[in-house]
């Protein structure tokens, strides 16, 4: 009874582990397929408000970083589809890669989108190529946020605006269950890395979603490029 219940802890344990891995980078297989099931069920809605406060025009150049499942990207093709605007996606796992350029295949065939894999420290973009940028549920498993920080200003246009959303309610719970054991959710870190690597006017706001009824109340941060 003892070893079954000392194995049974240990298999426990080596499953969170690597859902944790998985969280920060999601792979193929059976763990990869509960880590999406998460990530369906988390990012869904704050993808969406992401998108709703970051003011996108049909004319906007914009970036997802982390786009995972493409939610995100989907919401921004709603809006650019009735103009000229042009949306990138970056992710470092290969698998959310592979899975969402074949979801927008129509779409990247008409030069509408682009999916590609890379790191935010080193992204394969010009300077001063992005109207817009967003992410969610990303930067915790940044290693280098000022390296990142720094890369995303080199990105961004002049009167830019980029905004990460979070359901600081869901993060706790990840931090408790272990899911974020290999990222750093640490909210003031990231944003004091976005003060110190030149944006300006970076706010947090508390927002209500009645729509998500587990975990309504969520965040946004705003970063602004205003000088280039």
């Amino acid at each position: 009874m003892w070893n079954r219940l000392v194995q049974t802890v240990i298999e426990r344990l080596v499953a969170t582990d690597r859902i944790a891995r998985n969280l920060r980078r999601p792979e193929s297989g059976i763990l990869g397929a509960i880590t999406s099931s998460i990530l369906k069920k988390a990012n869904q809605p704050v993808e969406r408000n992401a998108v709703k406060h970051l003011d996108v025009r049909p004319n906007h150049t914009v970036l997802e970083i982390g786009f995972g499942l493409g939610y995100g990207i989907q919401h921004v093709l709603d809006i650019i589809k009735e103009g000229d605007g042009f949306l990138h996606g970056l992710d470092i796992s290969d698998e959310m890669v592979r899975r969402t350029a074949r979801r927008f295949q129509k779409e990247i065939k008409d030069k509408r989108v682009n999916i590609c894999i890379g790191d935010v420290a080193c992204m394969p973009y010009e300077d001063n190529t992005f109207d817009r940028v967003f992410h969610t549920n990303c930067y915790y498993f940044w290693p280098d946020m000022d390296k990142a920080a720094k890369e995303i200003y080199r990105v961004m246009r002049k009167d830019s605006v980029m905004v990460t959303a979070l359901v600081p309610d869901r993060v706790k719970d990840g931090v408790n269950k272990g899911a974020l054991k290999y990222g750093n959710p640490d909210q003031t870190r990231y944003v004091d890395a976005l003060r110190n690597n030149d944006f300006v006017d970076v706010q947090v706001q508390d927002f209500y979603d009645a729509a998500d009824g587990l975990y309504p109340w969520y965040q946004a941060v705003f970063a602004y490029v205003k000088k280039k």
